[in-house]
């Protein structure tokens, strides 16, 4: 093996994900890098030799991310056939008793390698390295670390996000290797008795992932569903162990699983984590922010569904992180609407004042001028920004009415059906303002019949005499869906 592909596979990694080890397995055992694991010692003196050879390209290596990136170089080390084949012939000679835990490395390295150069896998760099990913086998028998390294360091690097134009290459070789990593990981969670190295880090590196996924539009697949619901359970078992920033992780990452995961199940697991973070020193600014938005969004997945308990416990949580933002003032648009946000539901000032980006559609514009176009008298404003919220697409001020054209970036998994938090959130707080919210999603647009029909529908809605707010969804057919509080 020479020294570019020893120092990728054979790196010795710390990494967020928990990584400290060299490469070869028995030496694993001689070093005690990797603590649980105790495997006999076969080395002859040529094993040794390569070994030592392995472990000094793997010393020079850790410092990928510290140093002046020449991504062509640290790239084509990534993708050397020799890594490949070596895990490769990991998997086949120790079989069931293979850890996983080469491969992991091999992740984490992927995962370094964007670190550096400060950005994911762009679309060229993804499909060089689809080839050899084609053979990177995920096995049931791989270990709780190794699972959860892996599932966060591909899809943190970039692996898993789809691109335009769609390579079906590509797109084949990620869903089958993601498949069967999720398959290995809902296996793991529902062994019995349950597998003792289920670790809190773990399940928050997982559940970040997922969200990730998702936010990224990733095809919302059974795998993907039932990863999410064996997880679920582990959070409630692990809270104690649970990190401050650990805790902030899981809500965002629940929060971006929007209606993926039943209200009563979030809500529940949701509970149990608040309340150790409300009043913890411990959190920094940016965990404060993630932990609030994750909140907001529960409490409008609440206020939206006109069945469910109303939570005042989880409003007061959100009370006590706003206030240890009050005298914050941050300056990125994401941090600003955060803050926003809060301060609309709350009733409070806005202490920011944030500055959005607006971006027309060319089918948004053609819906409104075709909306203008059948009510004259019609008084329509676009990208307006309401009580300093993110701006709303269409605005009827005559009629106290939004209209939100929803695109697949609203959905989970672009699927046009289940809503993100982020989606949830905007309709609720529009709704606690006092507004009407009508959505179509974008895909109704697409010709003059159905675009007609949802003109239609809005020209009906606004002949008739309000009836107080809430929010509607427009489909196909020739009925709508009430959606919240009327």
């Amino acid at each position: 093996m020479n020294r570019s592909s020893a120092g990728i596979s054979g790196k010795s990694t710390r990494s967020d994900n928990g990584y400290n080890q060299p490469n070869d397995y028995a030496a694993s055992s001689r070093c005690g890098r990797y603590g649980h694991a105790t495997v006999k010692q076969w080395d002859d003196p040529p094993r040794i030799a390569q070994w030592c050879s392995e472990f000094l390209a793997a010393l020079s290596s850790q410092f990928l991310v510290r140093r002046s990136v020449n991504p062509a170089q640290d790239f084509k080390a990534l993708i050397n056939p020799e890594i490949m084949d070596d895990l490769v012939s990991k998997t086949s000679r120790f079989g069931h008793r293979y850890d996983g835990r080469d491969h992991g490395i091999y992740a984490s390295s992927i995962k370094n390698y964007t670190s550096a150069t400060k950005r994911p896998l762009n679309r060229t760099e993804q499909s060089r390295l689809m080839p050899l990913l084609q053979n990177f086998t995920v096995r049931r028998s791989w270990n709780w670390r190794s699972l959860t390294t892996t599932c966060h360091s591909l899809t943190s690097a970039g692996v898993f996000t789809p691109h335009k134009p769609v390579d079906q290459h590509v797109k084949l070789t990620q869903a089958a290797l993601l498949s069967t990593l999720l398959d290995a990981i809902t296996f793991k969670c529902n062994q019995k008795p349950q597998v003792e190295d289920i670790h809190a880090r773990g399940i928050v590196n997982l559940l970040w992932a997922m969200a990730k996924l998702v936010d990224n539009g990733q095809n919302q697949t059974s795998e993907l569903k039932q990863a999410v619901a064996a997880l679920l359970p582990f959070v409630n078992a692990q809270k104690d162990n649970f990190t401050p920033q650990g805790i902030a992780t899981l809500l965002l990452a629940m929060a971006k699983l929007g209606q993926l995961i039943e209200l009563h199940v979030v809500t529940s697991t949701s509970e149990s984590l608040v309340c150790r973070i409300s009043d913890n020193p411990q959190l920094s600014q940016k965990d404060i922010l993630m932990s609030l938005w994750g909140v907001m969004v529960l409490c409008a997945r609440l206020f939206l569904d006109s069945n469910a308990n109303k939570n005042n416990v989880l409003e007061k949580h959100m009370v006590d992180l706003f206030t240890r933002l009050e005298n914050t003032y941050p300056d990125n648009e994401e941090d600003q609407s955060i803050i926003a946000m809060a301060a609309s539901w709350l009733g409070r000032a806005c202490p920011v004042v944030p500055h959005y980006q607006t971006n027309v559609s060319q089918l948004q514009a053609d819906f409104r001028a075709q909306l203008q176009s059948c009510i004259p008298s019609l008084q329509i404003e676009e990208e307006k920004s309401l009580n300093s919220l993110p701006p709303v697409d269409l605005l009827l001020p005559d009629h106290n009415m939004v209209i939100e054209i929803q695109g697949p970036s609203d959905y989970v998994s672009g699927d046009f059906n289940i809503r993100k938090g982020s989606t949830l959130l905007k309709i609720a707080l529009l709704q606690k303002a006092g507004f009407e919210v009508i959505e179509i999603p974008i895909n109704l647009l697409m010709s003059e019949d159905s675009m007609k029909l949802c003109i239609d529908q809005i020209k009906t809605r606004v002949d008739t005499p309000p009836q107080g707010y809430g929010s509607a969804l427009l489909k196909s057919g020739s009925t709508d869906e009430q959606y919240g509080t009327a």
